[in-house]
C-alpha cells in the first residue's frame, strides 16, 4: 500500500456494494444528474428481469405439468414430472404474490386477472382499469424493499435530489445520497431540509474511503473541454486609472503630546440578539411551543409585525377567542377562525381542509406564503376521531415543510406540546422544523413534558433550577430556547398587540372587543342602506373518506367521469356508502365547494 494513503473502507460482507450501483466516482466528480438517471435506469432494469423470470418460471412450470398430465400412460416418471410442475407453479405464484400483492396466474399478462376479467364486456370498468394502470408502479413491486423505496424517490423526486446533491462538496456525495434515501424511507415520504443533510455531511471525513480520489480527479479533468486558442485574437483593452490625489501634510505639524485617554468597558457577557428580527429576516418552517399563559399569542403578533410586507400570510385559529382579534389585525391577510373544541371532528376535518385547499390553490409567484397553524395538540386530538384525519394532516404539514420551498411555502406550527403524540409528528417529520420554546418563571412545573422532549437537544435541556435562574434575568420572568441559534436567551419584554393583558384578565388602556364590535357595526349601518345577500348554507355532513373517493375517482381520469362510474368506483371501494342519496349530497358538497364542476349528464371534472 502507498504511504500516506488510506485504504478502502469496507467488510468482506460489504466489498460488493459499490459494485451494486454505477460508478460512484462519477457522481463523485459533479456527473449527478446523470448518475442519477442511470441508477433510475439500473432499478427499472432489474425490476424488468425479475418480473420475466416470475414469468418465465410460471411457464416452463406450467408446461411440466400440462405435459406430465397428457404423458402419464407413456411414462411412469410424467406424473412426477406433473406434481413438480405443479408444486413450482405454487411456489412461483406465491413469489409473485408476495411481491406484487396482487393475483397473476397467468405468466405475461398486464396487471391483476381478477381486473382484467372484472374489465371485460364493461366499457366504463374497462376505462377505469386503463386509468388505473400504471406500468411503473407494478413493475417497481418486483424489487427488493429498499429498492423498491429508492425507485419511488428518484421517479418523483429526482430534479430535487439533483439540487441536494449539487450542493454537496465531492468526496461526500454517494454517502449523502444513501443518507437522504434513509430518511425518504423512515419519514415515509419526506425529505430532510437542505441544512439537516449539510449539517449531517460535514461530519464525516472530507474524503470518503469507499471511492478512489485518482479516478474523481481523472473524470474531472476528462470532463473540462480543451480551450482552443483561437487564430485571431483582439487586442487587449488598455486599463485606464485616474492618478492618486496627491496628499499635502502641514508644514509645521503640532503633535498632540496630551490627547484625553478614553476608558472602554469591557464585558464579556453575551448580548441577546434580537429574537422577533432572527427570525423573521429569514423565514424558516418552525414550531412554537410553549404552555397556556406563556406568551405565546404576544411572540407570534410581534412575529406578524415585523413580516408586514414580506409574505403573504394565512393563519388558521381554531381556538376562535374574540379577545385575541387584535393579534391578527392588519397584519394576516387570510384569517380561518372556528371554535374546534366545541365543533363535531368531522365539522373541523372539512372545515381545516377547506383553509389548506384555498392555501394550495394561492400563487405567491416570486414572494413568499406563511402558513401559521395554530393550537395543533387540540386539532389532532380532535382529528383522532375521524379515521384518517391525522395521518391526512401529517402527511400535508410535512410535505409543506420538505418540498415547499420551490413554490415559497413556508409552515410555523402553534402548539401547547412538544411530545409526538401532541403535535402528531414523528422525530423524523418533527427535525424539519425549528423549534422556539417559551418557559414562564411563575409555573416552570407545567413545562416540564415541554423541557424533557426529543425537540430540544440534549446538551441544551435545563433543569427547574437553571430555568428558573434564567427566567429571573427576564423583565417578564420568561425564558425562550431558539432552535436556530441553538441557545437559551431571557425573554425581552414584547409589545401587547392584543388590547388584553391575560395575566392579570384586563383589557390594557380602555380597549374593548365589544366595544369596537359596536363602533365597526355604527360605521358600517352609517355606510347607507345596501342589499343583504345570504348566502346558501352549505351541507357539510358528509362523511370525509366520501368526498376523498368521490375526488380521486374524478382526477384519475381526464375525461369527465359520468354518475355510474362514480357510484360503481364508491360499490367497490366504500360500500357501505353506496347509497344514492348520499352519492348526491356528496357530490353537491364537492360543487358548491367549487373542487368539482358538471352533472350527471356530461359527467363531472376537477375545476
Amino acid at each position: 500500500m502507498e504511504p500516506n494513503k488510506l485504504s478502502r473502507l469496507e467488510t468482506p460482507q460489504t466489498a460488493y456494494l459499490l459494485s451494486q450501483f454505477p460508478e460512484v466516482e462519477y457522481l463523485e466528480a459533479g456527473h449527478v444528474a446523470e448518475w442519477l438517471s442511470t441508477r433510475k435506469d439500473q432499478l427499472l432494469i432489474l425490476a424488468k428481469e425479475e418480473r420475466i423470470g416470475s414469468s418465465l418460471a410460471k411457464t416452463i412450470s406450467i408446461a411440466t405439468a400440462a405435459i406430465g398430465a397428457v404423458c402419464y400412460a407413456t411414462s411412469p416418471l410424467a406424473p412426477l414430472g406433473a406434481v413438480l410442475g405443479v408444486a413450482g407453479y405454487i411456489w412461483a405464484q406465491v413469489t409473485d404474490s408476495s411481491h406484487t400483492h396482487t393475483f397473476n396466474p397467468i405468466p405475461f399478462i398486464r396487471g391483476g386477472v381478477l381486473d382484467v376479467i372484472g374489465s371485460m364486456g364493461h366499457s366504463e370498468a374497462r376505462k377505469d382499469f386503463i386509468a388505473r394502470y400504471d406500468e411503473f408502479d407494478q413493475l417497481r413491486e418486483y424489487l427488493a424493499p429498499v429498492e423498491r423505496q429508492e425507485y419511488q424517490m428518484l421517479r418523483g423526486h429526482m430534479a430535487l435530489i439533483t439540487e441536494y446533491l449539487n450542493q454537496i462538496e465531492s468526496g461526500k456525495r454517494f454517502y449523502a445520497y444513501r443518507w437522504i434515501c434513509d430518511q425518504f424511507i423512515l419519514m415515509r415520504g419526506a425529505f430532510p431540509s437542505m441544512q439537516q443533510t449539510r449539517e449531517h455531511t460535514s461530519t464525516m471525513q472530507f474524503v470518503s474511503p469507499l471511492v478512489d480520489c485518482d479516478r474523481i480527479k481523472f473524470i474531472q479533468d476528462a470532463s473540462q473541454a480543451p480551450q482552443t486558442r483561437p487564430l485571431i485574437q483582439d487586442a487587449p483593452r488598455a486599463i485606464i486609472q485616474d492618478t492618486p490625489k496627491t496628499i499635502i501634510a502641514d508644514s509645521n505639524p503640532i503633535p498632540n503630546t496630551q490627547s484625553p485617554v478614553t476608558t472602554h468597558s469591557v464585558s464579556f457577557d453575551k448580548p441577546a440578539p434580537d429574537l422577533i428580527k432572527s427570525i423573521t429576516d429569514q423565514l424558516d418552517n418552525t414550531l412554537i411551543v410553549g404552555v397556556p399563559r406563556v406568551g405565546k399569542g404576544i411572540f407570534t403578533s410581534n412575529c406578524l409585525e415585523a413580516l408586514k410586507n414580506k409574505a403573504t400570510i394565512f393563519y388558521i385559529d381554531p381556538k376562535d377567542d374574540s379577545k385575541e382579534t387584535a393579534y391578527f389585525d392588519g397584519r394576516v391577510h387570510q384569517l380561518y377562525r372556528k371554535n374546534v373544541a366545541e365543533a363535531e371532528p368531522e365539522d373541523s376535518y372539512l372545515w381545516i381542509k377547506d383553509c389548506l385547499a384555498e392555501y394550495d390553490a394561492f400563487d405567491a409567484g416570486t414572494g413568499v406564503k406563511l402558513l401559521i397553524f395554530d393550537e395543533l395538540a387540540a386539532v389532532n386530538a380532535a382529528f383522532e376521531n375521524v379515521k384518517g384525519a391525522t395521518k391526512w394532516l401529517k402527511f400535508k404539514m410535512v410535505s409543506y415543510a420538505s418540498s415547499g420551498s420551490s413554490r415559497g411555502i413556508v409552515v410555523w406550527g402553534i402548539s401547547q406540546n412538544a411530545h409526538v403524540s401532541g403535535i402528531g409528528f414523528d422525530g423524523g417529520a418533527r427535525s424539519i422544523f425549528k423549534p422556539i420554546i417559551l418557559i414562564s418563571g411563575d409555573n416552570v412545573t407545567a413545562s416540564q413534558q415541554i423541557l424533557a422532549a426529543d425537540i430540544i437537544p440534549g446538551d441544551k435541556r435545563l433543569n427547574s433550577t437553571q430555568i428558573a435562574a434564567l427566567c429571573k434575568k427576564s423583565t417578564v420572568n420568561r425564558a425562550v430556547f431558539h432552535g436556530a441559534l441553538n441557545e437559551w436567551f431571557p425573554m425581552p419584554e414584547l409589545p401587547n398587540l392584543s388590547g388584553y393583558n391575560r395575566d392579570k384578565r384586563e383589557f390594557i388602556n380602555g380597549f374593548n372587543p365589544k366595544t369596537k364590535t359596536v363602533e365597526n357595526l355604527e360605521q358600517m349601518f352609517n355606510l347607507g342602506e345596501q342589499a343583504t345577500t345570504i348566502q346558501p348554507t352549505r351541507e357539510t355532513n358528509c362523511n370525509p373518506q366520501l368526498l376523498d373517493c368521490i375526488v380521486d375517482k374524478i382526477i384519475s381520469s381526464t375525461e369527465p367521469i359520468t354518475y355510474e362510474a362514480i357510484r360503481g368506483h364508491i360499490k367497490r371501494s366504500l360500500p357501505d356508502m353506496a347509497k344514492k342519496e348520499l352519492i348526491e349530497v356528496a357530490i353537491n358538497n364537492l360543487i358548491e365547494s367549487e373542487i368539482i364542476k358538471g352533472n350527471g349528464e356530461q359527467g363531472y371534472t376537477t375545476t
